[in-house]
């Protein structure tokens, strides 16, 4: 399992990075302890099962394939909001 996170974390990471050099190609997206990639992810997919489990979204949840699809936009937002955070704003002058 843990062979599987990890794996899930750098692919989600190497397809992040794809977008963000797009946008960003003088940055360097390099990772040096690939471990954080994996707590991140770890973190993420635990926060979007609490958040799903939330009282007010009991009804949403009776829809077919809702909870697949909060999770699936949840882990997005969050790991692009959180690596945007870490690996562009963090590294610039102003910050």
């Amino acid at each position: 399992m843990e062979r599987i996170n990890n794996e899930i974390a750098f692919d989600l990471f190497r397809k992040w990075t794809k977008n963000a050099t797009l946008d960003y190609p003088n940055n360097d997206f390099t990772i040096i302890d690939e471990t954080i990639l994996v707590n991140d992810l770890k973190d993420t997919l635990n926060s979007s099962l609490r958040c799903l489990v939330e009282e007010e979204k009991n009804e949403k949840r009776k829809i077919l394939g809702y909870d697949f699809g909060f999770i699936i936009g949840f882990i997005q937002g969050n790991l692009n909001k959180h690596w945007f955070n870490e690996y562009i704003i963090k590294r610039t002058d102003l910050y």
